[in-house]
Parts: C-alpha cells; structure tokens; sequence
C-alpha cells in the first residue's frame, strides 16, 4: 500500500521528536526518505587559495533525470503524496528536484531559510501553490503546498529575505501587502518555554521566549513566513529556523493539509515504477 512521503536532506533533516509522533500527528503512516548526502568537493578561488564546498549539483546528477524515482525506488518505498523538505544549502537540491522530470510528483515543497537561488523554479511551484494548481501526472487531485520561511541573515550573497520578496512579488504581479489569512499560532507568536540556541561559529547563545515573527503572506496553499532576528550575526536565528521552525510547519502546516485525504492508492511511485 502507497503511503504518503517526506523526502529529505541530512543538512536540516527530520527532528527526532517528529519522528517519534508522527502517527499521532499525521495520524496514519507516513515514510520518511532521506536523499543521498552530497559530495565534498575543493576548488580554488580566484586569490589562489583552496575551499571546500557541497556540490549538491553533482549529487543529484547522480540519481539520473527521475531522481524521486531513484531514491524511492533504492528505499524500497511505494509514494502516493510527496512533500520534500529542505533547510538551508539543501533547499539548492530541492530546487533542483522541482526542476527535474520529477517535478511534478511533488505534493509538497517546504524551504526553511535557504533559497539564495533558483528564484524562477519556485515562483512557478509558489505560483501553483497560490492558483490551487492540481498535482499533475495522475495523483491524488488537489492543491499543492508551498511554505518558505526565512530569518534575516544578510550574507554576502542574495539573502533568504531578498528571495521571499521576489518570490511573493512573483506570485502576485508586483508588491504584496505582507498579510494574509492568518496560519497557525505555533508559527507565529506562540513558545510554550523559551528556548534556549547556541552558535559554535559565533560563540553566543540567545533565549527566544516568543516566535521573532515579522509577517506572512497567505494564499490557498502558499505560506511565506518571515523571521526576524534576535541575534546581530543571524547565527542562532538560523538555527532556530531548524529547530523550531521546521517541526512546527510539518506538524501545523503539512500535517493539517494531509488530514483532509488520507492516502487512497491513486498515485503510485517509487518501488514499483
């Protein structure tokens, strides 16, 4: 029997206490797959000096066109609904997922603080998120589901937030009011008990008592959720995205959606393609 899906990267991966509820909160079976870990490769920079980076491009090259088909079918896993969730670098993989042959199998695509790039490829799936696009090659009818999060880290590159912006404008032809339907508390204001981050590269640590939320923008089944930040270097507020974040859009966002139709069989892939 197919069963809905959360496929994933190691950088950001499922939080244990997810796992450790997830019948409760899903409230059937779900599988949880996780994508190969990408290579470490070194290059030389311009100065002449060498650095070490992820080449999520190689890794996914490696599973060929159809790489949900790949990883599904090496797991051993047969998919109806297919959520991919990313966080940080490994959002790159997810856009390149969307991108692929595969594309149109995902359900669900869930970046936590981590588009720097790719911008095009999610204001298309943002876009049929907002439209209530179908999923398309015979699944289960019904919306898809879009949520991008981001702090407010400013890197010497195109930051999270600047992404967001031009995602959402994108979306809606121009500049959106940042408002919307509202989603659930637990994203937005609500922390039962402070929570307490660390940041080994900074050395600081910062207690949040209360979700930092600036604003949502909210359509059928797109959510972006910006962040702002407690800490001046963006370091812990990063990590929060992980840790706090990310758990709370699986349970309060992906679960609630996937509540409305259980798996029926009506979209197979994976094991048996």
């Amino acid at each position: 029997m197919p069963s809905d899906v959360i496929l994933y990267w190691a950088h950001g991966g499922v939080p244990t206490d997810i796992r450790e509820r997830s019948d409760n909160i899903f409230k059937y079976p779900i599988e949880f797959v996780q994508f190969p870990n990408p290579p470490v490769k070194v290059r030389t920079k311009s100065d002449g000096t060498k650095e070490s980076y992820v080449a999520w491009n190689s890794a996914m090259e490696t599973l060929g066109p159809r790489p949900i088909n790949k990883v599904l079918k090496d797991a051993g896993v047969r998919a109806q609904r297919i959520a991919i969730l990313g966080f940080s670098a490994s959002c790159t993989a997810q856009r390149l997922v969307l991108d692929s042959a595969d594309g149109g199998y995902v359900d669900s695509a869930i970046a936590i603080d981590g588009i720097h790039a790719g911008v095009d490829v999610w204001t298309d799936f943002a876009s049929l998120a907002a439209d209530g696009g179908a999923i398309e090659r015979g699944c289960q009818p019904g919306e898809r589901m879009c949520t991008i999060t981001h702090s407010q880290v400013e890197p010497s590159y195109t930051s999270t937030t600047e992404t967001a912006e031009q995602i959402v404008n994108g979306v809606f032809g121009g500049a959106v009011t940042k408002e919307g339907p509202p989603v659930s508390k637990m994203l937005t204001s609500w922390l039962s008990d402070p929570v307490d981050i660390g940041c080994k590269w900074h050395s600081n640590r910062y207690t949040y008592d209360k979700m930092p939320f600036w604003y949502q923008v909210n359509k059928a089944g797109l959510h972006v959720l910006g962040y702002e930040n407690l800490d001046p270097t963006g370091c812990t507020d990063h990590i929060f995205q992980a840790k706090v974040v990310l758990p709370r859009v699986l349970e309060y966002i992906l679960a609630p959606r996937w509540h409305e139709a259980p798996p029926s069989g009506t979209c197979v892939v994976g094991a048996t393609v």
